[in-house]
């Protein structure tokens, strides 16, 4: 049962993101890209 339990965590089949983890990943790096644009314009602008 704990091989069940590692390949649900690890799927090998499953090797192309999923589209949850895409929406998680784009959540995640467009605040990261907003900040980190602000902060450059503010430098290049301030």
């Amino acid at each position: 049962m704990a091989s069940s339990h590692a390949s649900e965590l690890n799927p090998p089949d499953n090797i192309t993101p999923s589209i949850g983890t895409t929406i998680n990943g784009i959540l995640i790096l467009l605040p990261l890209t907003l900040i980190l644009v602000g902060l450059f314009s503010g430098v290049i602008n301030p």
